[in-house]
């Protein structure tokens, strides 16, 4: 594997996972969230769900493919079935649906902060299903454990983006805007369709070799 080779598929992982979890359309949902939360607490939780994210998605990027055995589930159906559930993810971030919801918040009881940073926020905000699907269909696509490596790398790099984002949340969107946020994600979504229609395409060409000639 030659160097251009690798650096096209650190550009290609690092681009399919920063899309999927939109670490920039995601900070309108976390501010909803955590509306009632002090600026303490905000910056508790934008640091735990960057990593809680971390670790749900290299975990599943690691053992899903085990569970797929597990399940006779083969890696042309995961292609297309991940590649229909990450243009369901797309379309509704085109259409301005936001992942995260709303959630009551409470200054009076630390662990109602705690569970707003696993849930919506860290899953399935950050680690949905198109996240999870996108890490796995990227550790199979790897041919050699450097590329393996280069996937959870970016995992990491992503989820620190994230966090980050979402810690300089209220400074974001006073220089940023909402507007700019907004044009943003939507661009991430269409970016999100078409890398969905391809992992389509290559489980076609893949379960059906004769689509390929």
């Amino acid at each position: 594997m030659n160097d251009e080779s690798l650096g096209l598929f650190i550009l290609q992982a690092f681009a399919a996972i920063f899309v999927i979890i939109d670490p920039l359309g995601n900070v309108i949902p976390f501010m909803t969230a955590t509306s009632g939360f002090s600026d303490e607490q905000k910056r508790r939780l934008s640091w735990r769900c960057g990593a809680i994210a971390t670790v749900v998605l290299i975990t599943f990027a690691l053992c899903g493919t085990g569970i797929l055995h597990v399940f006779n589930i083969s890696f042309p159906a995961l292609r297309i079935g991940g590649g229909l559930v990450l243009l369901v993810v797309a379309l509704r971030i085109l259409s301005g649906e936001h992942f995260g919801g709303s959630h009551e918040s409470s200054q009076q009881q630390d662990s109602k902060v705690l569970s707003t940073g696993v849930v919506p926020l860290a899953i399935p905000l950050m680690a949905g299903p198109g996240a999870m699907t996108t890490v796995l269909v990227l550790i199979e696509k790897s041919e050699n454990l450097t590329q393996s490596i280069v996937v959870l790398l970016c995992i990491v790099v992503v989820c620190g983006i994230a966090a980050t984002c979402f810690r300089f949340s209220v400074s974001l969107m006073k220089r940023i805007g909402q507007t700019w946020l907004t044009t943003s994600s939507c661009l991430a979504g269409l970016i999100l369709a078409i890398i969905a229609i391809q992992f389509v395409l290559d489980g076609l060409r893949e379960a059906f070799p004769r689509l390929a000639s």
